[in-house]
C-alpha cells in the first residue's frame, strides 16, 4: 500500500463529541434553522462573506431584493447536516425596511438590532470611538449611510475552487435581481500541525465554545461549566430564564404570515422562531505591531522562574492561553500532558479554586476577561452562582480570519489581515453588548484599575500577578474595527415570509 498524504484539513479539530444531555434540533426544526446556527462547520475551511445591498446607484437599474431572497432560499443550508458548499444569510435592520417590512413588524425586533451597531450611544458603549469610530469604518449597518449593508450572504466550502464557482453563481443571482456585494470578504480557516485553528497573532482560536442543551431539562444550577440554555442561542427556544426567548412577531391576519407558526400571544405568528441574532465586527489586526510591542514591553520583566521574560511569554499572559491553546496554570505545567493531535486542549479549568488571584492566568487577561468562569466568586459559596451569573452573557462565536498569515511576525508587510468576527445570541444587549462592555473594556474589572482588555482594548497598563510585586507593563492597541453591525438570521419559514410580503 502506498503512502497517504496528510493535508491540513485530514488533521482538522473536529467539533466536540456532543454531550449525552446536548440539544439536538427536531426532525421539523433541523429543516427552519440555518445551519450556521448549530455548526461552524469545521470541515470547510474556505468561506467567502458578501455584504449586500439592495439599492443600486445607477437609477437605471430595478432592484428587487424579495424577488432574490425567493429565489435563494432553496439554496440555503439548514440543520439537517453539513453540505459541501454551504450558504446561510443574515438581514440588518435596514435591510429589512428596504424590503418594505411593516413598520410595526420592525418594532417587535430587539432594540439594539432595530437601532444597529453604529448609533452613537451604542457606539460609545462598545468603545467604537476615537480610532475606533464608525465615521471611519468600511462598512456599516445603518439606513441612512452610503455604507449600509442590508444582509450578508455567507458562502462556505471545502475547497478554494468550489468556493470560487459557488461565489460566482451567487454573484450572477445577486445581479439577476439588480443587487450587489459592495464588499467581499475572503476567509480561511488556518491549521497548524495539530490541526488547530490559528489567529493571525499565532494563538490558536474556537477552543471555548458553550454547548446548548434543552433549557426545559436540566435546572441551571446542575449545569456543567460550559452547558446553556438552547435560547440563549435560538429564539423561540426556553432560555436560561426558563421562558421562551423573546423574538418579533407579525399578525397573523398578514396575507404572508400564514407560512408560521403560531406565536405566544393571541393573533399573532412568530416570525423569530427558530432565527437567532449574528454580531458581525470585521477587526483589522497588525500582527507586526502586536509582536514589536510584546518585545519592548517584556524587557525588564521577570517569568515565574526569575528569569527574563520574553515576547512570547508576555504574549500568553495577555491573552491567558499559551500559543498552542493551552490555559495558563499556576505551576506553568500546562503543557505538561499534551493532547493528541487533532483534539482540543483541556478547557473546564475554573478559576476560583486553581488560580483565584491571577499568577497563572491573569485576571485581567482577554481569555478571563471574554469568560470569567466562576474567577470573579467572593466566595467558595458563590462559585457555582458565579457559574450560573457568567453563563447568561455567553454567545457562540462563528468568526473567521482573513488575509494571508504573516511571513515574518515582528516585520510589516503591508498585507490586510484580521477577523471576521461572527457570534450567535438570542439577547444582543445581555450577551454579546454586556461583554463587550462590562467585561472586556470594563476599566474596573477584577479589582483592576484603569485597565481594559489587552488584546481588543485602547493603550493602558496591563497588571501581572507576581512575587514579591505585581508586574505592569504598558502594552498598546493592535486592533482597529473596519465595519460592524447586528443582524436577524432567519429561519426558513420567515425568509419565506419576507419573500413574500406584499
Amino acid at each position: 500500500m502506498g503512502n497517504t498524504a496528510v493535508t491540513p484539513a485530514d488533521k482538522a479539530v473536529p467539533a466536540p463529541a456532543p454531550a449525552e444531555r446536548e440539544w439536538s434540533p427536531s426532525a421539523v426544526d433541523q429543516k427552519d434553522i440555518q445551519g450556521l446556527v448549530v455548526s461552524a462547520y469545521p470541515s470547510m475551511l474556505f468561506a467567502r462573506t458578501l455584504l449586500v445591498q439592495f439599492v443600486s446607484k445607477d437609477t437605471a437599474v430595478t432592484t428587487d431584493a424579495k424577488g432574490w431572497i425567493t429565489d435563494i432560499t432553496p439554496r440555503i443550508t439548514y440543520a439537517t447536516g453539513e453540505v459541501n458548499p454551504s450558504i446561510n444569510i443574515a438581514f440588518s435592520a435596514a435591510g429589512l425596511t428596504a424590503i418594505k417590512i411593516d413598520t410595526e413588524v420592525l418594532t417587535t425586533f430587539s432594540m439594539p438590532f432595530q437601532q444597529g451597531m453604529t448609533v452613537a450611544t451604542r457606539s460609545k458603549f462598545l468603545g467604537d470611538v476615537d480610532g475606533q469610530d464608525p465615521s471611519k469604518w468600511l462598512w456599516t449597518d445603518c439606513a441612512t449611510d452610503v455604507r449600509g449593508i442590508h444582509a450578508q450572504l455567507m458562502l462556505f466550502a471545502k475547497d478554494r475552487s468550489t468556493l470560487d464557482r459557488l461565489t460566482a453563481t451567487e454573484s450572477a443571482s445577486l445581479a439577476r435581481f439588480g443587487l450587489s456585494a459592495p464588499i467581499d470578504i475572503l476567509q480561511q480557516v488556518k491549521l497548524d500541525a495539530n490541526g488547530m485553528r490559528r489567529e493571525h497573532f499565532g494563538f490558536a482560536d474556537g477552543i471555548s465554545q458553550p454547548i446548548l442543551i434543552d433549557g426545559s431539562a436540566i435546572p441551571v444550577k446542575d449545569r456543567k461549566l460550559h452547558e446553556i440554555a438552547v435560547g440563549e442561542v435560538v429564539l423561540g427556544h426556553t432560555n436560561t430564564y426558563g421562558r421562551p426567548a423573546p423574538g418579533p412577531f407579525v399578525s397573523s391576519a398578514s396575507p404572508a404570515a400564514s407560512v408560521l407558526q403560531d406565536g405566544m400571544q393571541a393573533q399573532m405568528k412568530d416570525l423569530g422562531l427558530n432565527g437567532t441574532y449574528l454580531v458581525t465586527r470585521q477587526l483589522k489586526q497588525d500582527v507586526a505591531a502586536f509582536w514589536q510591542n510584546m518585545q519592548a514591553a517584556s524587557a525588564g520583566l521577570l517569568d515565574e522562574s526569575g528569569e527574563a521574560a520574553t515576547a512570547e511569554w508576555l504574549a500568553e499572559k495577555a491573552i491567558g492561553r499559551t500559543q498552542a491553546g493551552y490555559m495558563l496554570q499556576v505551576d506553568r505545567q500546562e503543557e505538561a500532558n499534551p493532547v493528541p493531535p487533532g483534539q482540543i486542549p483541556p478547557n473546564e479549568m475554573a478559576f476560583f479554586d486553581s488560580d483565584p488571584d491571577g499568577y497563572g492566568c491573569p485576571v485581567t487577561s482577554h481569555v478571563r476577561r471574554a469568560n470569567p468562569r466562576d474567577g470573579l466568586s467572593p466566595d467558595k459559596d458563590d462559585k457555582a452562582l458565579m457559574v450560573q451569573a457568567t453563563n447568561r452573557h455567553r454567545i457562540i462565536r462563528r468568526g473567521r480570519i482573513y488575509g494571508e498569515p504573516i511571513a515574518k511576525p515582528m516585520i510589516d508587510d503591508g498585507v490586510d489581515r484580521g477577523l471576521v468576527f461572527q457570534c450567535l445570541n438570542s439577547e444582543i444587549d445581555r450577551q454579546f453588548e454586556f461583554v463587550q462592555h462590562t467585561w472586556l473594556l470594563n476599566r474596573m474589572f477584577g479589582g483592576s484599575y484603569e485597565q481594559t482588555d489587552p488584546l481588543i482594548g485602547p493603550k493602558c497598563p496591563f497588571s501581572i500577578p507576581s512575587r514579591p510585586v505585581r508586574q505592569q507593563p504598558v502594552l498598546e492597541t493592535y486592533i482597529t474595527a473596519q465595519g460592524g453591525g447586528y443582524f436577524f438570521v432567519p429561519s426558513r419559514s420567515a425568509l419565506q415570509y419576507f419573500g413574500s410580503m406584499k
